[in-house]
């Protein structure tokens, strides 16, 4: 009769990804690093990779892209989620809801940094000639799932609103290099060295946002731009 086969032997049969191997591998060397292994390979649940096969995953890379250690996979399926969450943000139909992609976005963050702790107990345990085979250490978040969080948090659209227009950013340059220098230009001049409707200029040398740039290339405070460019309108 053969015997029943270990959580992580029925992992590694169905993905042979480095952590399925490596749990296999602690089990036949050290109880104590075993515990750390399922303590991992039970935060995948098999409904979360169900969700991912919805964006036409197979279930091989929806298990690496749970793991913690595949990147190129993990960064697939979070570039598909922040898809997902475009449409809903664009009030359009999506294949899942955001409470669910932001799920799944925070368990391939989990996962990364159990994969960093298990990395780093590996390189102790070898230290003391124990040989696990773990991957070591925290190889880096990926570019897509940082960008998801960033949506999934609206810090991207709050960093956009917040941001100084370019064009204001250059006026702003240029007319306080020309205050430097004991220069004014005009509201014309500027504009067409910038590329604007004089209109635009005119309002941004009222905002508090352009009084700010260019105090800082001035060395000057921001309440006296603002005063200077008051007395001006007044004339």
């Amino acid at each position: 009769m053969k015997a029943r086969k270990t959580k992580a032997e029925n992992l590694a049969d169905l993905a042979p990804t480095p952590v399925a191997s490596a749990a296999a591998s602690v089990q036949s060397q050290d109880p104590r690093c075993l515990r750390g292994g399922e303590r991992l390979l039970r935060k995948w649940t098999w409904e979360q990779v169900a969700l991912i096969k919805k964006g036409g995953f197979d279930k091989l890379t929806a298990l690496r892209a749970l793991s913690g250690y595949d990147l190129h996979a993990m960064d697939r399926v979070a570039l598909w989620l922040r898809g997902e969450l475009n449409k809903l943000r664009d009030s359009k139909r999506a294949t899942l809801p955001r409470v669910e992609i932001a799920d799944l976005a925070i368990t391939m963050l989990e996962q990364l940094t159990e994969a960093d702790r298990l990395g780093r107990a590996a390189t102790f345990l070898r230290k003391i000639g124990i040989e696990i085979g773990f991957v070591e250490g925290f190889h880096g978040i990926g570019e897509n799932l940082l960008s998801l969080l960033r949506e999934l948090l609206e810090v991207d659209r709050h960093r956009k609103k917040i941001a100084p227009n370019e064009k204001l950013r250059w006026a702003a340059a240029i007319d306080g290099m020309a205050l430097e220098n004991g220069e004014f230009l005009g509201v014309r001049e500027l504009a067409r060295r910038v590329g604007v409707r004089p209109r635009a200029i005119v309002d941004w040398r009222r905002s508090a946002t352009y009084h700010k740039e260019i105090s800082m290339g001035l060395g000057s405070s921001q309440r006296e731009v603002a005063a200077f460019f008051a007395s001006l309108s007044k004339k």
